[in-house]
C-alpha cells in the first residue's frame, strides 16, 4: 500500500516480473471554471506527480475521474 495525504489520491505499488507499478486512482476537483478551480486542480496535479517521484517505480497507471475537459472554460 502507498500511502498520500490527500484523499483524492489512492495508490498501491504492485510487483511484477517487470518491475514494480504504481496503481494510482484519482478524483480530481471539479472544474467550475474559476481561479481557485484551476488552482486545485495544478495542486492535485503536482501531489500525483510528487507520488511518483517518491516511490521510484518504473510503471505507472493512473485512473479515475479527472473532472475537467481540455480546454473547459478557457482554464484547463
Amino acid at each position: 500500500m502507498c500511502y498520500t495525504d490527500v484523499s483524492r489520491i489512492i495508490a498501491v505499488i504492485v510487483d511484477t516480473d517487470v518491475g514494480p507499478i504504481l496503481v494510482a486512482n484519482v478524483y480530481l476537483p471539479t472544474n467550475y471554471g474559476d481561479l481557485d478551480s484551476l488552482e486545485l486542480y495544478v495542486d492535485c496535479l503536482s501531489k500525483i506527480q510528487a507520488l511518483i517521484v517518491d516511490t521510484n517505480t518504473t510503471h505507472l497507471v493512473v485512473a479515475g475521474d479527472f473532472h475537467s475537459l481540455h480546454g473547459s472554460a478557457g482554464l484547463l
